[in-house]
């Protein structure tokens, strides 16, 4: 079952990308959000056999980080706090005052880089 929560995970990364080449910043943060969610989420799976139905990648995090022997910096910790925020943000046009922009956007992809590079590792673990 996590090996679909992994597939999705990478058409949403590449999603993320794509959008945010074509300009469409508050999709490419949702998607940014989303592909991280759902590594996260499939890694739970994999490793404790269950899965969370929270959005916040923090407490995802936090309850399989003893399981893949991770410890994130305070900068990729930044970015799970960020990008949980893109969830809601990202998909309702009242819950924010201003539209996204390149560099808000420019700055989910980092996040999502960052976060990708370190959590797909675990994958084939």
């Amino acid at each position: 079952m996590y090996v679909r929560w992994f597939e999705k995970a990478e058409r949403y990364y590449r999603l993320a990308h794509e959008l945010f080449r074509n300009g469409y910043y508050p999709e490419s943060c949702f998607y940014a959000q989303q592909s991280i969610e759902f590594l996260l989420k499939g890694l739970m799976i994999k490793f404790l056999g269950v899965r969370s139905y929270t959005h916040d990648l923090i407490v995802i995090y936090e309850s399989i980080k003893e399981y893949m022997n991770i410890r994130l910096d305070d900068k990729l910790r930044r970015c799970l706090k960020f990008l949980s925020e893109q969830y809601m943000g990202s998909r309702y046009p009242d819950v924010r005052v201003t539209e996204y922009d390149v560099n808000e956007a420019r700055e989910c992809i980092e996040c999502l880089e960052g976060l990708w590079n370190v959590f797909q590792t675990k994958k084939d673990l």
